[in-house]
């Protein structure tokens, strides 16, 4: 190939591997900053607490007992603390009541998941939106109680046509208590 058509060709790719440049990237600081406003304006609404997971959030932090998400989470004082996560069930119960199950992340330690009954005006952000993947709520919870199953299981296939069940310790926790309010968080 002769050096003038490579020299005129090479620009023209380079163009093309960059064509939608002109497109606005994500401003993923301002959608933090609108996302952490959200939790913030909700739990002074509702003298919520959000910092309860602070002690969670350490990543040298391996293990974490029951008793020490009960303290954070079963408040003596009776105030409300902030869950955020995904909804990934709802079911109707009598005289309007929801139950709302889903799951909140921790940087470390064990997985909690939620089940918190709701009033139907409670949850029409939830209920008017179709079922997401990927869609984060923050909940305003009042939490009663927590549980923690003995044994989990999971499978798994290797190779081999043989599929195996696996029994170990649960890294679950189940916090059931009321829920005051759900707030869809910006994407």
């Amino acid at each position: 190939m002769n050096d003038w058509r490579l020299a005129a060709i090479v620009p023209v790719l380079i163009l093309i591997g960059c064509g939608g440049s002109d497109t606005p990237k994500p401003d993923y600081a301002r959608r933090e900053a609108v996302r952490t406003s959200e939790i913030k304006a909700l739990g002074q609404k509702h003298d919520a607490d959000f910092d309860w997971r602070k002690p969670f959030d350490d990543p040298a932090r391996f293990l974490t007992y029951t008793y020490e998400l009960q303290k954070s989470l079963v408040r003596a004082d009776g105030r409300p603390v902030i869950l955020i996560g995904r909804v990934d069930d709802i079911i109707v119960l009598e005289n309007g009541q929801y139950e709302i199950r889903g799951h909140d992340w921790l940087t470390t330690g064990p997985e909690v998941y939620f089940s918190l009954k709701c009033a139907a005006a409670q949850l029409t952000s939830v209920l008017s939106r179709a079922p997401e993947v990927l869609g984060e709520y923050a909940f305003v919870a009042r939490i009663e109680r927590l549980s923690r199953p003995m044994l989990q299981a999971s499978a798994e296939a290797p190779a081999s046509d043989d599929l195996q069940v696996i029994v170990e310790p649960s890294r679950m926790i189940v916090a059931i208590g009321q829920c005051l309010d759900v707030v869809h968080l910006q994407e």
